[in-house]
């Protein structure tokens, strides 16, 4: 699958050429709370697509224009006043909860804090580990083809601009009662879960 990002300059998605294949360098352009987030999240879907992420300005988030020869994630900032780790932490909000709560809207749409939408956030979270904790000693088969399409899309939402609130969707999805067998939910877990886990 072919990776292609959102292009500022054109207004159009562009497909992303690495310099060598299968290698993409990745680096921030800023230090905000919603650029590291992606950047983290970011290093795990390449993994996850198969492209190795090293040092490097192929992928730059966030932060001032660096001109058309660069891949460029223009990020929305986040709006309204984001608490920092202690104070969420305080509340009872891990920097789990606070990242996926991010990822759970895309990098270009605005995201503004509100304390009941991360209590939301957290449940989702909570919810996703727990299937996973119930899963952990479920035995992986081979390759259901329930499973194999529902890893399809989840790489076809992450190669259409890192669209992950679309992943997380479809693995929602997947794990609904008699969507997939218990193996093929364990599977898909185990195999996407560091996509949106991040500490």
């Amino acid at each position: 699958m072919r990776l292609r990002l959102f292009d500022p300059h054109t207004g159009t998605s562009k497909e992303l050429c690495p310099v060598a294949p299968s290698v993409i360098g990745v680096a921030a352009g800023e230090t905000s709370l919603r650029v590291w987030t992606l950047g983290q999240s970011l290093i795990t879907v390449m993994k996850f697509l198969g492209v190795t992420v090293v040092a490097g300005r192929e992928v730059i988030i966030g932060g001032p224009d660096p001109g058309v020869d660069a891949a460029w994630l223009q990020v929305s900032p986040l709006e309204g006043n984001w608490p920092d780790w202690e104070t969420a932490e305080r509340k009872g909000f891990s920097r789990a909860h606070v990242c996926f709560h991010i990822l759970r809207t895309h990098y270009r749409q605005p995201l503004r804090f509100e304390w009941s939408e991360l209590g939301v956030a957290r449940d989702e979270y909570a919810r996703l580990l727990a299937s996973a904790g119930a899963l952990s000693d479920v035995a992986i088969g081979p390759s259901s083809s329930g499973r194999v399409a529902y890893l399809h899309r989840i790489r076809e939402a992450l190669c259409r601009d890192l669209d992950i609130p679309t992943a997380l969707r479809c693995i929602s999805d997947g794990l609904r009662p008699g969507a997939l067998s218990p193996a093929s939910r364990a599977a898909l877990l185990r195999e996407t879960l560091s996509i949106f886990t991040i500490k």
